[in-house]
């Protein structure tokens, strides 16, 4: 049978949350799958309970060498003309792969679709946003991206609501749970690995567009974001480095 997508999550330490997100595609209708997951070292029981469900592709990779890596890897080995990226905390809602199958095939020059995140609440949480720019950051400095849509990252507010509620052409869309096309993403040469974490969901998105392709968020996919770690000063150090690296890059 023809895999109508290839689903691709990297791993590490996803103890509390992977198995849901495994079932939640287990539990997605008439979408024929393969599963590739990339465990990044973990050191907890991640691997075991990944067995469990039986994935097409298990690769245990020896050291962390960061997500972009990991994800390039399990990308070489998709047979589907379109892939899935899914973070392991993320929970597919009914019809999420089906909904972003038919934003990204509604048009041949869309190369990359992302759904919409919610909160285990149903509240709305960052899906997409701006690429980073001399305006994009002062606004996160002065934290106005949180009621203004013109930030690097747009929040639901008053504001910018109703960019959440329609499907849109958009500058970029969550890593953490996007449908690219295949032979684009080889195109660009995949994920840029000298990000180990953070914006190399952006710089892909940017280097897509670069080559006149669409970016677009499709609201009817929908996935509820776990999110259990908190931000630690680690998290913020590669933010840091990886946005100055991104501006270094596309100066």
């Amino acid at each position: 049978m023809n895999k109508a997508v290839s689903i691709i999550i990297v791993t590490y330490n996803n103890t509390q949350t992977i198995e849901q997100c495994l079932r939640s595609i287990k539990n997605q209708k008439k979408v024929p799958f393969q599963l590739i997951v990339v465990d990044n070292a973990s050191s907890d029981d991640t691997v075991s309970k990944i067995k469990r469900f039986n994935p097409d592709y298990l690769l245990e990779r020896k050291t962390n060498s960061g997500f972009s890596t990991a994800a390039n890897e399990g990308a070489k080995l998709a047979v589907s003309s379109i892939i899935l990226f899914l973070n392991p905390d993320a929970e597919l809602k009914e019809n999420a792969v089906v909904e972003l199958i038919k934003a990204i095939e509604r048009d041949s020059q869309t190369a990359m679709a992302g759904g919409k995140f919610v909160s285990k609440d149903n509240k709305v949480m960052v899906s997409f946003g701006n690429f980073p720019s001399f305006k994009t950051e002062i606004i996160q400095k002065l934290k106005l991206h949180k009621a203004l849509p013109w930030g690097r990252y747009v929040i639901p507010s008053f504001l910018s609501k109703h960019l959440f509620q329609k499907t849109r052409q958009v500058d970029w869309v969550s890593g953490g749970f996007c449908l690219v096309r295949k032979t684009i993403f080889q195109e660009v040469n995949g994920f840029d690995e000298n990000y180990f974490l953070y914006l190399e969901d952006i710089d892909l998105a940017k280097r897509i567009t670069d080559q006149g392709y669409k970016i677009i968020f499709a609201p009817l996919a929908q996935a509820i974001h776990h999110q259990y770690r908190s931000a630690s000063e680690t998290a913020r150090k590669y933010e840091k480095d990886s946005l100055d690296y991104y501006r270094k890059k596309f100066k």
